[in-house]
């Protein structure tokens, strides 16, 4: 709390003597307001007491012997924002077995999610992998790989493209 009270300071001094002295002129006001929501934060929404935290303990578990894994994961930042997918296949020993690391551009998540599973599969196809099981972290795209999307969806041509792998001769 103290640095960042510190930084605004910084920031209001600054703005004064460089003339961009119209923004947050109750500055001991805006400083109140700032530590009254942190603490609302801190204390779950307005609740008094101590936050209770539960740890899970989060692990990889390998596929079957016969199968293949391909963990995936894309980020965007921002919405739209640059975006990134990767992902690792490793068999049922943990050894890795092939990646990929894609720079996709400006895109949403749900499409960076789609890419790289796309751009996965197409990887795991090439290899010859014939069992795959497949881990992402996006509900919406697993929904829209499941159950399918409507025809004037956005993401429709994505969705149509991981299918079109996903129908091959192989078990995914």
């Amino acid at each position: 709390m103290f640095a960042v009270a510190v930084w605004w300071a910084w920031k209001w001094r600054y703005n004064d003597v460089f003339g961009d002295n119209t923004l947050w002129r109750n500055s001991v006001k805006f400083r109140k307001d700032y530590v009254k929501g942190v603490h609302s934060v801190t204390m779950g929404g307005g609740r008094t007491g101590v936050v209770h935290r539960v740890e899970r303990e989060i692990l990889w578990l390998p596929p079957l012997v016969s199968w293949m894994k391909l963990n995936i994961d894309s980020a965007s930042h921002g919405n739209p924002g640059l975006a990134t997918a990767g992902g690792a296949i490793q068999n049922g020993y943990g050894q890795w077995c092939g990646g990929f690391a894609l720079n996709i551009g400006r895109c949403t998540a749900p499409v960076a999610e789609l890419w790289g599973v796309y751009y996965s599969l197409c990887i795991a196809w090439k290899r010859g992998i014939t069992s795959l099981k497949v881990e992402i972290d996006s509900l919406m795209v697993v929904g829209f790989l499941m159950t399918g999307i409507c025809d004037t969806h956005p993401l429709l041509f994505l969705v149509h493209m991981c299918h079109g792998l996903l129908v091959k001769n192989w078990k995914v």
